[in-house]
């Protein structure tokens, strides 16, 4: 066997498999899987605001969607066994090597990748992020979205196998919070733009 291969057994078989086929599809559609979601939270983020306290349901059950869903996709994605050998296209962001060649830069190599794995860690946890900040205080859904990516990168390092831990990864998560947190409160001021509009063309009476 050669080294740094990894026996599998049938779950991990299909996790990888699974992921090795996300992976792919984020490649080829990754652009309109990006616009997408973002259009989505923001039309949902408009929603709920408009809503507001008038369907107390309604706005529960976005808020839990959001919020359960979120948090699956992230564990699924970062917990999930992978192979030791990088999936092609989506090579590791590694911060050394981005120190070392800022301080001495060569124009024939680049350490930088390709935007899917960085706009990928950035989106995962976008949907947490927007679930999370219906409800909670901004600093606070940034603190947890750290906080458990941090947590995330502990657990891959000791327990998952095929997963490489970077911190890098846990400023993308973190971006990707604020970016969650970014759609609820545009969403807000645009219900509330929306609001004034409706008002305005109302017919005076008197």
């Amino acid at each position: 066997m050669e080294s740094g291969s990894l026996i599998l057994d049938g779950d991990d078989r299909y996790y990888l498999h699974t992921m090795i086929a996300i992976l792919d599809l984020y490649r080829s559609y990754g652009y309109l899987l990006n616009t997408a979601v973002v259009g989505f939270l923001l039309g949902l983020s408009v929603l709920y605001a408009t809503l507001g306290s008038t369907r107390p349901r309604m706005t529960q059950l976005i808020r839990f969607g959001c919020q359960t869903i979120g948090f699956l996709i992230l564990l699924f994605m970062t917990l999930s066994p992978m192979k030791y050998e990088p999936v092609p296209g989506f090579r590791s962001i590694q911060v050394s090597a981005i120190l070392r060649h800022l301080t001495s830069p060569s124009p024939t190599t680049s350490v930088w990748p390709d935007w899917h794995d960085p706009m990928g860690n950035i989106m995962m946890t976008v949907p947490l992020a927007f679930g999370l900040a219906l409800t909670w205080n901004y600093r606070r859904v940034l603190v947890t979205i750290a906080l458990l990516s941090t947590a995330i990168e502990i657990t891959q390092h000791f327990f998952i196998r095929g997963r490489t831990s970077q911190l890098s990864d846990v400023v993308l998560n973190t971006m990707g919070g604020a970016c969650g947190v970014g759609l609820v409160v545009l969403g807000a001021a645009v219900a509330i733009r929306l609001d004034r509009s409706q008002q305005e063309q109302r017919p005076t009476v008197g």
